[in-house]
């Protein structure tokens, strides 16, 4: 998880992830790109906090099947392009 690995195991942002998940308890990243319904189960933020407590506490999600966390999104935010927007053919894929 990195050198802020410590926020995730605060009382705070265990309350803030419950509720989101139970408020979005689907994979967005599933619904909306791979047409399926998928248990979220990660809190993802959107945008990288980079160890900003506000951003942190307070920074918008996004509902997250393990799966998606772990390859797109992480793709993201280190720069590069999510699997699921590029085709087999190497050329990015139209939404």
């Amino acid at each position: 998880m990195g050198q802020h690995s410590h926020l995730y195991t605060t009382w705070k942002w265990r309350l803030r992830r419950k509720a989101h998940l139970q408020q979005h308890p689907l994979c967005q990243r599933c619904l909306d790109v791979h047409n399926r319904v998928t248990q979220a189960t990660i809190a993802h933020h959107i945008t990288p906090h980079n160890g900003d407590l506000n951003a942190f506490y307070r920074g918008a999600l996004m509902s997250l099947c393990q799966q998606c966390h772990d390859s797109d999104a992480q793709s993201l935010e280190k720069g590069g392009v999510p699997r699921s927007t590029i085709g087999l053919d190497g050329w990015p894929i139209d939404r």
